[in-house]
């Protein structure tokens, strides 16, 4: 549940950034026309002007699209903290449910353990301890430690921030 709103708020940031840098582009486009048109001695007034009303509403659309784009990157900042305590909470509930898990574990061989007869045996004798032996090497703390460092809290995070369109992409 806490994934739905971010993900819907990621997912808006991505279709902003892609409306912004498309408009940029068109922009660029229309500047260049623009230019061309006000090079060209033949040109019309009329095409002069409908090249200026052009770049003036993709400058405009730009504008707004970057206003847009900028707020939903501020109010993704705004609402990451919130977001991690939550998903800190989540995974600390996790972290006790395995510490229960893996200590049940244990204590459900050592009951199996003691409760069978394996003393006839030499084979079942080697293989239970070996198994007891790592059973008991086990640490609890320091598998959620690892889990963390690799999945958990501990990983490095990347997340959205404004991206002025390259000039070398348009």
């Amino acid at each position: 549940n806490l994934q739905k709103p971010w993900l819907k708020l990621l997912s808006k940031i991505n279709d902003a950034k892609e409306s912004y840098h498309e408009k940029r582009r068109k922009l660029k486009k229309a500047k260049q026309a623009k230019k061309i048109i006000d090079s060209n001695i033949d040109a019309t007034e009329e095409e002069k002007t409908e090249a200026q009303t052009s770049v003036n509403a993709y400058t405009k659309e730009s504008a707004n699209l970057r206003s847009k784009y900028e707020q939903l990157i501020n109010e993704m900042k705004d609402l990451r903290p919130p977001y991690e305590n939550s998903m800190k909470r989540v995974l600390d509930r996790t972290h006790e449910f395995e510490r229960e898990r893996l200590s049940k574990f244990k204590q459900l061989f050592n009951a199996f353990y003691n409760a069978i007869n394996i003393q006839n045996d030499p084979y079942i004798i080697e293989m239970s301890t070996a198994f007891q032996n790592a059973i008991a090497a086990h640490d609890i703390e320091a598998g959620i430690q690892w889990w963390n460092k690799h999945y958990g809290s501990d990983t490095n995070t990347s997340w959205p921030e404004f991206e002025e369109l390259c000039d070398n992409s348009i």
